[in-house]
């Protein structure tokens, strides 16, 4: 298995992807309290670091560019310097309209520790949406894959999702937090996390076993080709159409310390796996490999190539599993 998934990262080299989505900016700022302020009983943090992270779609895009992909961005950034700021970390070719106001995240991390989140955004305008997916269906088709990011603030419209699917068809990636995912019926794969899965669902997942129904319920209910649910710390379940049974994956993470982005990582990676062939199991494990290396680091972070082969070669010396009812892939 472990030889088969260095040869898919070898293959990603090169592959034309376009992501669609959500672009935002991660602010980080890192200090360290030792009073509480006189106005309340919160702690001063001394902002003595801050650094700026692409989020979102473009946190996608990086993790493409760190595989050697190639890569086009799509969406929105405001005319603000939060926007300048995004502006300056996108390294792929863009196709981004400048209106309205950057969505960016500011986090602040006093002593090691996430003290407070501060969130700024805005729906891009209706009549620049329509023109932006009107820019789309007259540009380039020549992609090896399309990555539709949506953290539903407003790019993802139902005009574009039906668009990349009608032209692209099971070569679209989809990672939503919208409720109703029928929208996305007959892409490739969609990859929810516990918390949207329940949310699109209506209940509760706790155990491998409501997992492993739940991707059997999700792929029926919204009638889509492939479900990878990912599920942090317990690993993600991989159910795939006309298949009666799921993989479950472990996860690849020794040590946890910043979640953010994680699912940036695995829709980017499993994306430019398939992109090359690859089948549907190798590319869920791969991603899960890219996202053990990316939350073992504090902040937006993106993969890279010599990383993901390194944690390739690290996990054949450990104990990894996944399994298909019990059946090693």
């Amino acid at each position: 298995m472990f030889s088969r998934l260095q040869g898919i990262v070898e293959q990603i080299a090169g592959k034309r992807i376009l992501v669609i989505g959500d672009l935002m900016l991660d602010t980080y700022i890192f200090g360290t309290a030792e009073r509480l302020s006189p106005e309340a009983p919160v702690p001063i943090v001394p902002a003595e670091k801050r650094i700026h992270c692409p989020g979102g779609a473009a946190n996608v895009a990086a993790n493409l560019e760190g595989l050697g992909a190639e890569v086009t961005l799509a969406g929105f950034v405001g005319h603000d310097l939060d926007g300048d700021w995004l502006m300056r970390g996108i390294k792929s070719s863009s196709w981004v309209f400048r209106t309205g106001v950057t969505t960016s995240k500011i986090r602040v991390i006093a002593n090691g520790h996430h003290v407070v989140r501060i969130d700024s955004e805005e729906c891009p305008p209706a009549l620049d949406t329509i023109s932006f997916a009107k820019s789309l269906e007259v540009g380039p088709r020549d992609y090896d894959w399309i990555i539709l990011s949506d953290y539903d603030k407003g790019v993802v419209t139902n005009n574009i999702a039906m668009w990349a699917i009608r032209t692209y068809g099971n070569r679209v990636s989809v990672d939503s937090k919208k409720k109703n995912l029928k929208l996305f019926s007959g892409c490739g794969i969609i990859t929810p996390n516990t918390k949207e899965a329940e949310q699109a669902l209506g209940h509760t997942i706790r155990s491998n076993e409501e997992a492993n129904m739940a991707a059997r319920l999700l792929l029926n209910r919204f009638q889509l080709e492939a479900v990878l649910l990912t599920r942090g710390r317990d690993g993600m379940v991989l159910g795939m159409k006309n298949t009666p049974n799921v993989v479950f994956i472990p996860a690849a993470a020794r040590a946890v310390f910043d979640v953010t982005g994680a699912g940036d990582t695995v829709i980017a990676v499993l994306s430019a796996a398939l992109a090359t062939g690859a089948n549907m199991v190798d590319a869920a494990i791969l991603s899960g490999l890219a996202a053990g290396v990316v939350v073992e680091e504090v902040g937006t972070s993106a993969i890279a190539r010599e990383g993901l082969l390194e944690a390739i070669k690290e996990t054949r010396r450990r104990e990894f599993r996944p399994y298909f009812m019990g059946v090693t892939p």
